[in-house]
């Protein structure tokens, strides 16, 4: 990201700006250049955004500190400056830079003295292949501690026309969420850009409704200094001059920028448009290899998330139905690899694919190359959802464990590692780390989700709404809304709290009035308020939608007997029978089938077969009420008062435990008739 621009500092009297770095040709260590970092890196610190800064000068007891503007963009922040001496500043004389440039200034007074960064006098000569480095204070789990940390990488492309907001600048440093705003440096210990958007930051990082699925692809967006001292003076900060550029053509690097820029506000298919002359251009540039493969990856997993929530497809069904972009992305990563061996973010990028491909051995035998050559959190992370996949969750746990070792910080890994744990059904451990989660990201609303499906098991019932009502106030996605209604109604219904269970399906259905799950709970819903025609009209709605929906035929098959409608009881739960043998997934609905048809032939005068019935429902499940109710009224029937009333005492404590209060007082009623006898 070139302006026509050089920098030159002019300091005036050099012993204004105490701890300046001296000029120096000299190639730098790592570690040499870290030290400088140190020194002249700070921390941002606000209540919604905090971020990382440079000091770049100093007039008196007054230091300059340079950022991102979107790190400063809240006017009504109270922001303040953390130092590397631990003191911190109120930082005032905010000033963003014009044309949109995301670049902030601010200022911050004090007695001591703090070093002062060397920017580079020509930020485009950082091209591809150079060193950089990245310095900052990512978030961490505790807000209140500032982790200085500062990671190497190499430049990708740096363009020659900066977009709109500056960015021209891309590296592949391993970055979090804190750094933006901290100084990228050159080997030689000068700034050459500021650090700005990282795929953690952008639209790349999570899905809404799988949050502990993530992309990483080792991409960061820089503005130069270059375009910092163009327009430096405008902004009231003097000392900087613009330098004099000789204009160089760099198409590739142009359309590099320009591509990932689109990529990273979610303009999949546009950037894809970039790469591919990007790639006509220069065919042995693995950067445009990676980062086509990983717009495709999203373009194509976008699609198959929209698939899931407005048709409810299955994940398994809309991979299906995308496999062949999937796999357009698997060789754009196979390309990238073969041109950089020694760079893991294609290996990455590849095993992510084949875990959307559900290839998860094949994923795992990739991210063991790429471990073995370079143990990223990503890779830890990636390995970790394959290896969940293939219930090897002691390999998932001790992976995402490594994951949050060298990245504490991340909401993804805890949220990862809550879902073995809960698969583990270790419910504590995974309320304890969905706890983390939300505590690093409190506004991301699937983690609200997963934690209130983890409550509902653990009979938290009251946090389970409070948190799926959390979930619904942060949802910004149309086609979510009704997911997370309809789970907030069925922990109503789990709660027995049918009347607030009813409304939440009513909402659901006013968006969609031919939302067959919304239609069957809220039949379930009028069912237990004893709505019974309600109940029978939303029934009848979802078997016209879904003809083989056989949860509803036995649902319509129960009101219809609890009406004393045995006909046509035994005609819909004949139906729901016939639907479960063709799909062995329903056979949980078998014990209660039974027990309920149990009845129907019982009211229809056929003892032998609601006696066969229940037996079958009780061998199935010891604890079906309505079978032992209706076996015990057939042995009494036949005169074997003391079977029945085993049986009948034995449904009216299962009835009470349930809370089924009509049938439990029914049962005491007949126990005491035969008791009578």
């Amino acid at each position: 990201m070139k302006s026509s621009s050089i920098i030159i500092p002019i300091f005036g009297v050099v012993a204004a700006f105490g701890g300046v770095w001296p000029a120096t040709a000299q190639q730098l260590t790592g570690q040499q250049v870290a030290k400088i970092a140190k020194q002249c890196t700070v921390r941002i610190e606000s209540a919604n955004s905090p971020g990382s800064g440079v000091i770049i000068g100093k007039k008196g007891d007054t230091y300059t500190v340079l950022t991102a503007a979107h790190v400063l963009k809240d006017r009504n922040e109270k922001y303040r400056v953390a130092l590397p001496d631990g003191n911190s500043q109120t930082i005032s004389n905010i000033k963003t830079f014009p044309g949109q440039v995301d670049l902030a200034v601010g200022e911050f007074t004090s007695a001591q003295n703090y070093s002062i960064s060397k920017l580079a006098k020509d930020s485009s000569e950082v091209g591809e292949g150079a060193t950089v480095y990245v310095s900052g204070f990512p978030t961490t789990a505790t807000i209140d501690l500032a982790v200085f940390n500062f990671t190497e990488g190499k430049v990708t492309a740096n363009s020659s026309k900066p977009l709109q907001d500056g960015y021209s600048l891309i590296y592949s440093n391993n970055t979090l969420p804190g750094h933006s705003g901290g100084p990228v440096w050159n080997d030689r210990g000068e700034v050459v850009a500021i650090h700005g958007k990282g795929d953690v930051d952008t639209k790349l990082s999570t899905s809404e409704i799988n949050p502990n699925i993530r992309f990483k692809t080792g991409f960061n967006l820089g503005i130069t200094v270059n375009t910092f001292t163009k327009s430096a003076a405008a902004v009231g900060v003097n000392g900087f001059t613009p330098a004099i550029v000789v204009a160089r053509a760099t198409p590739v690097d142009d359309l590099l920028v320009s591509g990932l820029a689109k990529l990273t506000n979610g303009k999949y298919a546009e950037s894809i448009g970039d790469f591919d002359q990007a790639i006509q251009a220069s065919p042995q540039r693995s950067a445009a290899y990676l980062y086509r493969g990983t717009a495709r990856s999203l373009l194509t997993n976008s699609k198959a998330l929209e698939s899931i929530t407005t048709r409810l497809e299955t994940e398994d069904k809309a991979k299906k139905r995308f496999i062949a972009e999937y796999q357009l992305a698997l060789s754009d990563f196979q390309r990238a690899y073969k041109l950089s061996p020694k760079s893991t973010w294609a290996l990455e990028g590849a095993a992510n694919t084949q875990n959307d491909l559900g290839n998860y051995a094949q994923a795992i035998r990739i991210l063991d190359v790429a471990i073995a050559t370079n143990p990223t959190d990503n890779a830890y992370a990636l390995r970790a959802t394959a290896r969940s996949k293939t219930a090897d969750f002691k390999g998932a746990l001790a992976d995402y464990t490594a994951a949050i070792r060298l990245v504490p910080s991340s909401a993804v890994y805890y949220g990862g590692r809550s879902g073995v744990y809960a698969e583990q059904k270790n419910y504590q451990a995974a309320l304890a780390d969905l706890n983390k989660a939300i505590q690093i990201a409190p506004k991301n609303l699937a983690y609200y989700m997963n934690r209130a499906s983890v409550r509902s098991k653990v009979k938290q019932g009251a946090g389970a709404i409070q948190d799926y009502t959390q979930a619904i106030k942060l949802n910004q996605n149309p086609a979510l809304r009704s997911i997370l209604i309809t789970a907030r109604g069925t922990e109503y219904l789990n709660q027995d709290n049918y009347p607030a269970a009813a409304a939440d399906f009513s909402a659901v259905l006013q968006t969609n009035s031919r939302d067959a799950n919304a239609l069957y709970f809220r039949a379930s819903a009028y069912n237990y308020l004893q709505q019974y025609p309600k109940a029978i009209a939303d029934l009848n709605a979802v078997i016209q939608v879904e003809p083989n929906f056989a949860d509803a035929y036995f649902l319509r098959g129960v009101v219809y007997l609890d009406t004393k409608q045995p006909q046509l009881a035994l005609s819909n739960l004949n139906q729901s029978f016939a639907l479960i043998q063709a799909d062995p997934s329903k056979k949980y609905i078998l014990p209660r089938l039974y027990g309920n048809r149990s009845g129907a032939y019982y009211l229809l005068k056929n003892p032998t077969k609601a006696l066969a019935d229940a037996n079958q429902a009780i061998e199935l499940d010891a604890k079906s009420g309505r079978a032992l109710y209706y076996r015990g009224l057939v042995k009494a029937d036949r005169g074997n008062v003391a079977g029945a009333l085993s049986d009948l005492e034995a449904a009216a404590a299962i009835f009470q435990e349930a809370k089924s209060v009509d049938r439990y007082r029914q049962t005491i009623a007949k126990i005491k008739q035969l008791r009578s006898r």
